[in-house]
């Protein structure tokens, strides 16, 4: 990037004194809760320590139409957090001798070809089974979780499917496992997934509200939003006639209020509805995911600051949903989104730091002031201002706020990196590129790697590279690169190949650059922030996965023709929006 000898004021994060102690910890939460609010969240947060609720909020609106204010009791999709519900139901009937985790899925099911007879209930709910992700059928036009296919048809299509990896080899995600699990929870107890988990699980663990499948008719559902525009309720959209398809079933059906999830969560340390025993077992680290945590049964668990964490997420279109819980404290945390502007995987995070200690995590607080003129005319539709060769930013109008995504290390430069972006990048950017382009395109001998782990990384994506790509690859593109969302280290973006072969991935690596793991296929904008007016014609900015400040942005309004300039970067309106593409391009 181009540094101009300017360089604007940045909004600083406030700072606060010592970290406050347990009792003063919902001070903290409500403070944060209360600037998420201005940045404007629509969702819901819960937390609490044991039996007691020490702070509980929603924020926005769960139908803009209909006038409907979301709250903790709003129906929302729990997605993944259903599996944890999935494998309690497995260990339940375990319980009476009905199903075993050790059990071959031939002992259930009938007439197996030789590759499944041998997997194993828990390496189901494990994600070792070496089962694919998920199975789509060319003939359906949508996603495959809403395909309304039956039980003996999905049983079908996975005895006639290619597996991943052999049966306990390593972590491969996968929702197949967990429609199985359902499966054959339904052959050992005798009667249908949803009544047995609702009868069984819910009503002894005092889940009042929540079901499998289309929620209670008397209970607001949560509708979600796209780019500004309406998506529509799960429940609605996802299956017919309020039963879930067996692409779901088992792995994301549940919907009900984050009250019920926060009444889940304390299953995992109370009497019901499994016994001490299966409760050791559902949350016992199993399998390592490569990402320095490990997956139980229906569970993640991961070691941070605050002591071990055991929770899961979910999300899909506009929904996302988060659950945690530390028992070393005994404070869990349920979370829900139902807009794309903020995820509840990135709303916990937050929280987590909150909650044990960590005072500068709290977001900075939102300008009050109208927005610049030449933006408050903006529409819902996105508006392109260009960063040269180096990027563009997507700006959308979001009521009194703009969202704004950014794509090309220029144009991310001002969101990811506040205080200007490091001298050091560019070096550890060119040896990412060299790094990946020896991968991928095959120029020249690859590249040696600088330490054991580095070498496993590598190795990994070049395993993920031949699986995925005719090798050598016609386009590789360098997107960015971003500080890492969950540790001190820096993560380098990448776009591979290109029509229907493209895809990104996400190269992890620690400050020196060294590679330290591989995220094919991530979710969401390489960097993302909310901008509300400030005064002055400048805007302050949040980045809306970190919730960190961004630059602060000045508005130069040229006869109704606005330029951003944030930090030493100056965006003009771009005259062809359709498209254009950014990044290094190699």
């Amino acid at each position: 990037m181009k540094h101009q000898s300017r360089v604007w004021t940045l909004l600083l994060l406030l700072t606060l004194g010592a970290p406050p102690a347990t009792s003063e910890t919902p001070d903290v939460v409500e403070q944060a809760m209360e600037r998420l609010a201005g940045w404007g969240l629509t969702g819901a947060i819960m937390h609490g320590e044991g039996s007691r609720t020490r702070a509980s909020r929603g924020f926005g609106m769960a139908d803009r139409e209909g006038g409907i204010p979301f709250t903790p009791d709003t129906h929302i999709p729990w997605h993944s957090v259903s599996k944890s519900v999935t494998a309690a139901a497995v260990l339940k009937l375990s319980q009476e001798n009905e199903l075993g985790l050790s059990d071959r899925l031939d002992a259930h099911f009938p007439d197996l070809p030789p590759d499944k007879a041998r997997i194993t209930i828990e390496q189901l709910l494990s994600h070792s089974s070496g089962l694919a992700a998920q199975l789509a059928h060319p003939d359906f036009d949508g996603p495959p979780e809403f395909e309304p296919i039956d039980r003996e048809t999905l049983e079908r299509r996975v005895w006639a499917s290619e597996p991943l990896a052999s049966p306990d080899t390593r972590f491969v995600y996968s929702n197949l496992g967990y429609n199985l699990a359902a499966a054959a929870v339904e052959r050992a107890a005798g009667q249908d997934f949803r009544t047995f988990v609702e009868t069984q699980l819910f009503a002894p663990a005092g889940l009042r509200h929540s079901r499998v499948g289309s929620p209670l008719s008397d209970r607001p559902e949560a509708v979600g939003y796209l780019g500004g525009k309406r998506w529509g309720r799960f429940s609605q959209r996802a299956w017919q006639e309020a039963n879930p398809g067996w692409n779901l079933m088992g792995a994301g059906a549940v919907i009900g209020p984050i009250t019920d999830m926060a009444q889940w969560l304390q299953t995992l340390d109370r009497d019901q509805p499994l016994t001490a025993e299966n409760r050791a077992r559902w949350r016992a680290p199993r399998v390592d995911q490569g990402d320095g945590s490990s997956y139980a049964l229906g569970w993640t668990v991961r070691d941070s600051e605050a002591g071990q964490r055991i929770g899961h997420e979910g999300g899909f279109g506009p929904f996302s949903t988060k659950a945690a819980w530390w028992p070393e404290s005994d404070q869990w945390l349920t979370v829900a989104s139902s807009s794309e502007r903020f995820h509840a995987l990135d709303l916990s995070r937050l929280f987590e730091s909150l909650l044990h200690g960590d005072t500068h995590a709290l977001p900075p607080a939102p300008g009050k002031a109208s927005l610049p003129a030449p933006l408050a005319t903006l529409e819902e539709r996105p508006v392109r201002f260009s960063a040269g060769p180096g990027g563009h930013w997507d700006v959308r109008r979001r009521g009194d706020s703009l969202l704004v995504t950014a794509e090309g290390p220029d144009a991310i430069a001002p969101l990811a990196w506040p205080d200007g972006r490091p001298d050091e990048l560019s070096g550890i950017e060119d040896e990412l590129v060299e790094r990946m382009r020896g991968l991928a395109m095959g120029d020249g001998p690859r590249p040696a790697p600088r330490d054991s782990e580095e070498h496993r990384t590598m190795s990994v994506a070049a395993e993920w590279l031949e699986a995925r790509f005719d090798l050598p690859l016609n386009r590789l593109r360098h997107l960015g690169t971003t500080p890492a969302e969950e540790d001190d280290g820096l993560a380098g973006w990448f776009e591979l190949g290109s029509g229907s072969e493209r895809q990104r991935v996400v190269v992890k690596m620690n400050r020196d650059g060294h590679w330290r793991g591989l995220a094919p296929d991530p979710d969401g904008p390489i960097a993302q922030a909310i901008l509300r007016g400030a005064g002055n014609d400048r805007l302050h900015g949040m980045h809306a996965s970190r919730f960190h400040a961004t630059a602060d942005i000045e508005v130069e309004d040229d006869d109704d023709n606005p330029t951003l300039v944030s930090h030493d970067l100056s965006l003009g309106r771009a005259p062809d929006q359709a498209g254009t593409e950014s990044g290094s391009d190699f």
